[in-house]
């Protein structure tokens, strides 16, 4: 049996580490299910790459001319991705769709239709709700119509979904993402994302220069501002073109915080990044982009370390206030900055060691078998 992974878009970076919440949790899922014996295929646009191995998996391209960033074009992928499976196909063969837009559950439902199968179809964001989601439920309940099965990457997104769909979590890959007994000591911060509005990095600074040059004080002397800096990972041209962000860096003009802020561009080697951190930020202020479960913050708490989230319905599934994580409301400079003296006063080793143990718990075996089972039920 093959498993088909088919994707819209999937960002590379390097062999080994895919920048975007999606991407990376299909790439971690099929990685976990070859490992495990099982014939794997990511099917995807894939800009300058073409078929290659990716630990165990095959990778097929489709759309080589297509936009990586772009949702659009989904009747052409529709019809390439058709013409790909129909020579490929055989009985016991899965083929699981996977999006962050629920409109393209209407691409597996023509191609199920097309290719007269069953198709599982994973949903990475909620559905929105109100008149805003109004087209995202219509597709997704024309696509149970045409026998496609679904499910949420988190609780909150199986509960936008119309009708049943099953909880199937991401796999992280806890064995790749491990604690660094040489670590550095420094409390360095980190963020990791673009610098649209829904991530939420304009309350991030905010709070960061409100800490270290308000002159904060903590529990035995530590002051904010000494060996703490800020490290922002981000696509820098996006960046440039968030006008909040550029009028926010304006009025911080002459802060000195600004110069404990790194500017970095998305780097090859997240678990590097990561393993230099003290505590990982992630002040999303939505899901609606983003995955419900940050994977970067996943990652994180994987090797260990403490995270600072919004308190967004998908990762107050994962962050317990105050026991594996720090939470704050969302789109709170002034809370946010609380949340972060808390994580830095906090005892970093046990809070990182909690977030270890839930992550390998809920994200790791456990979550490949739940999504296998998916496939059983298809084919039985």
């Amino acid at each position: 049996m093959t498993v088909f992974h088919v994707m819209p878009q999937f960002h590379f970076v390097n062999e080994r580490t895919i920048i975007g919440g999606y991407a990376s949790a299909v790439a971690r899922l099929a990685v976990a299910q070859a490992a495990e014996g099982s014939r794997v295929e990511i099917v995807s646009r894939m800009p300058d790459l073409s078929t290659e191995r990716f630990a165990g998996v095959n990778l097929s391209n489709l759309l080589e001319d297509a936009d990586a960033n772009s949702h659009r074009h989904p009747i052409r992928f529709a019809r390439q991705l058709f013409g790909f499976l129909r020579s490929r196909l055989s009985d016991e063969d899965s083929i699981h769709f996977h999006s962050g837009h629920a409109e393209y559950a209407l691409v597996s439902a023509v191609v199920g239709v097309l290719l007269g199968r069953r198709m599982v179809h994973t949903l990475y964001c909620p559905i929105r709700p109100g008149a805003r989601g109004l087209t995202q439920r219509l597709a997704v309940k024309m696509a149970r119509f045409c026998g496609v099965s679904f499910s949420g990457m988190s609780r909150n997104v199986c509960k936008s979904i119309p009708g049943r769909a099953i909880w199937t979590p991401p796999v992280i890959d806890s064995e790749y993402f491990q604690p660094d007994a040489n670590a550095p000591q420094d409390c360095q911060i980190l963020f990791v994302g673009n610098a649209t509005p829904s991530k939420g990095l304009v309350d991030l600074l905010l709070a960061f220069v409100n800490l270290v040059d308000g002159s904060e004080h903590f529990e035995g002397g530590f002051s904010f501002s000494e060996g703490t800096s800020l490290v922002v990972t981000t696509e820098l041209a996006r960046t440039s073109e968030s006008k909040e962000l550029s009028d926010v860096l304006n009025d911080l003009n002459g802060a000195g915080a600004l110069s404990r802020i790194s500017w970095l561009p998305i780097v090859p080697e997240m678990r590097e990044l990561l393993g230099k951190a003290a505590v990982h930020v992630a002040p999303f202020r939505s899901t609606n982009g983003p995955s419900d479960y940050f994977m970067s913050t996943l990652e994180a708490m994987a090797i260990g370390k403490v995270c600072v989230v919004s308190d967004l319905p998908g990762m107050a599934e994962v962050i317990r206030d105050g026991e594996n994580g720090f939470s704050f409301r969302s789109g709170d400079s002034a809370d946010l900055r609380r949340a972060l003296k808390r994580a830095i006063e906090c005892d970093r080793s046990a809070v990182g060691e909690r977030a270890r143990n839930f992550v390998i718990t809920t994200f790791g075996r456990s979550a490949v078998e739940n999504t296998n089972r998916l496939y059983g039920d298809l084919n039985g």
